[in-house]
């Protein structure tokens, strides 16, 4: 028995199973990595179809060995246009219910495999946009990464080709992020660190929201926010009624983006390593915590350059003692409980047991 953290707690309640409950036809394409095992898969957790695999690691992106609703099959192809095409597909089927479709591209994860094709688009550019320190950068592997993102460019093009084609774009609202920054040394906006750290570099991503019917196009809201708050945003801009039983840790930002307020709430957004080693905090203004253990003014300094902990002892001293309290009390949510690998279920009757 192992401790299996990447497992969801079965008493949460996720996206799926608010939308689920509200009427909506609830699919997921791609990656899952939020527990293998039925009641933890994605058809435990309110997601009706779900075409993909279910770790956090896939070794081989052509005509890959997926999953199915529980059952593995063979699909044809590059895996991120199979993804797009079967999130479209899902899209255009005709019921009448308004739908929610979760569509978690892997890459550019590694292994970085990209269609001839796609690599040749790059291959022969010069890479004008650097890391932070250029000597740490491997040029083939970025441009093997870049190729993939043209290749992803191109599927979010489809996938928003089929809600014209289904003749609902105006009306379905589309949110484009990623889940922390780059996985290898490359450029990233001139911030400090990478995946798994902390910093500016590590967990700050773009966080696109398009709904024509009620969006302004062009509109930029600057304050910070997490993907905490997607699910609390998703209840209000649809309509509906969050079902959890627990309380939210995120905020709606739907007055922001429906331009009925000009700030969000001041607030901060705390961060933690995968190995639970290291913290940060951030506020709109300031970053303290992470790996340098200083304060940033991440106004004035996103490459967390100057450390002006001596400037603001105050922000700063405050700001750690918020780190701290949050720390422990995620260390005792964490906690060194195993969890068993669940089996026999009427509903989900064949289970893979996954290295």
């Amino acid at each position: 028995m192992t401790r299996r953290a990447e497992c969801l707690n079965l008493d949460e309640t996720t996206l799926g199973d608010v939308f689920k409950q509200a009427g909506y036809r609830t699919g997921y394409f791609g990656k899952w990595h939020s527990g293998s095992a039925y009641p933890y898969h994605p058809n435990g957790r309110g997601f009706d179809e779900f075409k993909g695999f279910c770790c956090g690691h896939w070794g081989h992106y052509f005509d890959s060995t997926l999953e199915h609703n529980g059952e593995e099959f063979k699909s044809e192809g590059y895996i991120t246009d199979y993804f797009a095409e079967a999130a479209t597909d899902f899209i255009g089927e005709e019921s009448g219910e308004p739908f929610l479709c979760y569509l978690s591209f892997n890459v550019p994860h590694s292994p970085f495999q990209v269609p001839d094709k796609w690599f040749d688009r790059v291959k022969d550019r010069e890479i004008a946009q650097r890391h932070r320190d250029p000597g740490d950068e491997d040029i083939d592997t970025t441009k093997s990464v870049l190729a993939m993102c043209e290749n992803l460019d191109w599927n979010v093009g489809w996938v928003l080709d089929g809600l014209d084609a289904a003749g609902v774009a105006d009306n379905t609202i589309v949110l484009y992020l990623t889940d922390n920054g780059p996985n290898t040394p490359r450029w990233n906006g001139g911030m400090r660190g990478r995946k798994g750290s902390v910093d500016e570099g590590g967990v700050r991503t773009m966080f696109f929201v398009r709904w024509p019917e009620k969006i302004r196009a062009g509109l930029q809201v600057e304050q910070i926010g997490g993907a905490v708050d997607i699910l609390p945003t998703l209840v209000d801009l649809a309509g509906i009624e969050s079902t959890s039983d627990k309380a939210l840790d995120g905020v709606s930002l739907q007055p922001l983006l429906l331009q009925q307020k000009v700030d969000g709430p001041d607030r901060a957004i705390y961060s933690r390593s995968p190995n639970g080693q290291n913290h940060s905090v951030r506020t709109q203004r300031f970053r303290a915590g992470g790996y340098q253990q200083g304060l940033y003014d991440m106004a004035l300094d996103i490459g967390q350059n100057e450390n002006v902990a001596q400037r603001y002892p105050e922000e700063h001293r405050q700001l750690l003692d918020g780190l701290h309290a949050w720390q422990v009390e995620m260390d005792a949510l964490v906690g060194d409980e195993a969890r068993p690998l669940p089996v026999g279920y009427r509903e989900f009757p064949r289970t893979y047991l996954n290295a």
